[in-house]
């Protein structure tokens, strides 16, 4: 639902397919980030932390996963452009 509301909301997630597209970041004025998020091959969404109770055992899981390479080289040309 986020990429519906998103999107919904003129923030598109990049990379995403059926509720994105490519216009809004055809328009960042940064060529290097620019051409990171077109070159993107799927949705820019990471999840670091899930935590639920197993349905049947009532067990706590909890997983975490690091983001992905080319996802934290956006954020750090992001982060270094403000």
């Amino acid at each position: 639902q986020i990429r519906v509301h998103l999107s919904h909301r003129g923030h598109p997630i990049a990379g995403d397919p059926s509720y994105g597209s490519n216009k809004r970041a055809k328009e960042i004025q940064s060529t290097q980030i620019r051409s990171k998020v077109l070159a993107l091959k799927r949705q820019a969404l990471h999840a670091y932390f899930l935590g639920f109770d197993h349905p049947k055992t009532g067990e706590r899981l909890e997983f975490t996963s690091p983001i992905a390479q080319d996802l934290a080289e956006i954020i750090q040309l992001l982060d270094a452009s403000t």
